[in-house]
């Protein structure tokens, strides 16, 4: 037993390039130790690739959330009903008016998972009370997010370099989105409204310049079908000429 925990610790240690698990604050506990090292190694497998993309262990402790068994989940009908299994009439169905698949998930693990800290309530509960009194920005926002693709699949595909052309052009709409709305909420002094946007860096119109420089607008699946704009590359504009004869395919 103590051999194993040796050498899961090795496996994490190795694989975040971290001297010890302290920092990811399971040093002491065995089993999340083990356990990682046994997702990391399933993921790697079924993945067929090192997994590079994740970087860090994030711990959650139970004094931070209600913990709920499924037994609970099941006889509150929060997502589904008891007798029907559906979803119409139960908390989530009530509750979501979510705008993308993003928001969706976070409501899903919000309810599943209820805060306790009322400083954080606190403040999910004035960012509520900001957008009740001012509907024109929550309107405007909607409005934004609803044009807004899936981006943690999309980054999860960039991750393992499987995305294709039309994953990028999403990926630069999705940035375009969030620089816009970090514009349009600068100006609100509201806490937790302030520490979402904060993370959107502004160097973001870096990356969309390079992704609106490099694929065409309305790319095919993979990038190999003309998805790459003229320009880009010398050697990729001779060969296509020298393949199509410079057809207007091309050319965009």
């Amino acid at each position: 037993m103590k051999h194993d925990r040796c050498v899961s610790g090795i496996i994490l240690k190795y694989h975040f390039r971290a001297h010890s698990l302290d920092v990811f604050g399971i040093a002491d506990n065995h089993r999340s130790v083990k356990a990682v090292a046994g997702l990391l190694g399933y993921l790697q497998t079924t993945q067929k690739d090192s997994v590079k993309h994740i970087t860090t262990i994030q711990t959650e402790l139970d004094n931070d959330h209600v913990v709920m068994d499924k037994s609970t989940l099941i006889n509150l009908e929060l997502f589904s009903m008891i007798r029907t299994n559906k979803k119409e009439q139960t908390l989530i169905y009530v509750l979501d008016e979510t705008q993308t698949a993003m928001g969706g998930r976070m409501l899903r693990q919000w309810i599943r998972k209820p805060l306790r800290n009322i400083k954080d309530i606190q403040k999910r509960q004035d960012s509520i009370d900001f957008f009740i009194n001012h509907p024109t920005i929550l309107s405007d926002i909607r409005e934004k997010l609803s044009h807004v693709t899936d981006i943690e699949r999309i980054l999860s595909r960039i991750s393992l370099r499987a995305e294709n052309a039309r994953d990028l052009v999403n990926f630069k709409h999705v940035l375009s989105t969030a620089l816009s709305i970090k514009h349009d909420t600068q100006a609100i002094q509201e806490i937790l409204i302030s520490e979402i946007t904060s993370f959107i860096d502004d160097s973001l119109d870096h990356v969309i310049a390079m992704i609106d420089k490099t694929i065409v607008d309305n790319p095919p699946i993979t990038i190999k079908e003309r998805g790459i704009k003229r320009g880009v590359h010398t050697t990729l504009d001779m060969l296509r000429d020298q393949v199509g004869g410079g057809k207007n395919g091309f050319h965009n």
